[in-house]
């Protein structure tokens, strides 16, 4: 069993008479407290448009999501990397993998 775990509510945004929804990753741990299991928030991470949330999303839309949730990940001292990586993996199964840097993508390219 995981320690972290992450929690997606939706937020109702309206724009310009436009409607949309966005999602927001919230971390969570899992504590025992008087010796019952119970979870905390500790922070949102990002948020994206529910239209983009999955693996063939937009890819800039991803690449902003990650690099928010990078970002605020690594605010957060007390993590471990194993724990990092766990939280990113959770973020993956909703999300999709983090994209390719531009130029990885070009030596990919190349070397086929």
């Amino acid at each position: 069993m995981s320690k972290f775990d992450i929690a997606w509510p939706r937020k109702h945004v309206e724009w310009r008479r436009r409607e949309t929804w966005r999602l927001e990753a919230v971390l969570l741990e899992r504590r025992i407290v008087d010796g019952k299991p119970s979870m905390q928030i500790i922070c949102t991470l990002a948020s994206i448009n529910e239209d983009e949330a999955h693996a063939d999303g937009a890819i800039e839309a991803r690449e902003n999501f990650w690099a928010d949730a990078s970002r605020r990940l690594g605010r957060l001292y007390r993590l471990t990397d194993r724990d990092l990586d766990e939280i990113e993996a959770c973020l993956a199964k909703r999300i999709g993998p983090r994209p390719l840097p531009a130029v990885q993508i070009g030596k990919v390219q190349a070397a086929e």
